[in-house]
């Protein structure tokens, strides 16, 4: 464990990293697939993501939880890796929730969200 200090010296708590993560595979997914998560104000976040054929993938970020906007939108021509780029993690830093979601079914999905 690394000791974290403050400004002023005194040692900081830090605060443990969440996540939410869930795999759907092809057999199963009549809906295709969300995962939601309520960073708690952590403004460190990443997503990773993992098609298993033709997909549009949607990161989006909500101040609410209710209202969403899509900060990225990837249209797969077949399996792939999705990672977030430089930018849609500035502008994700501050909203409190994030999702990412597929309305694609048939195919193999996984998703994974991260704040610290």
């Amino acid at each position: 464990m690394v000791n974290v200090f403050s400004p002023s010296g005194m040692p900081v708590t830090p605060v443990p990293a969440v996540f939410a993560s869930q795999t759907i595979l092809a057999g199963a997914n009549v809906a295709g697939l969300t995962v939601m998560l309520d960073t708690e104000g952590r403004p460190y976040k990443g997503f990773f993501a993992s098609v298993g054929g033709i997909a549009t993938v949607l990161f989006e970020v909500s101040v609410d939880g209710t209202t969403w906007r899509t900060l990225k939108s990837t249209l797969t021509v077949g399996p792939a890796t999705i990672l977030p780029g430089e930018t849609e993690l500035i502008q994700a830093a501050g909203y409190r929730h994030m999702r990412l979601t597929s309305a694609t079914t048939g195919i193999d999905i996984t998703f994974e969200l991260t704040a610290i």
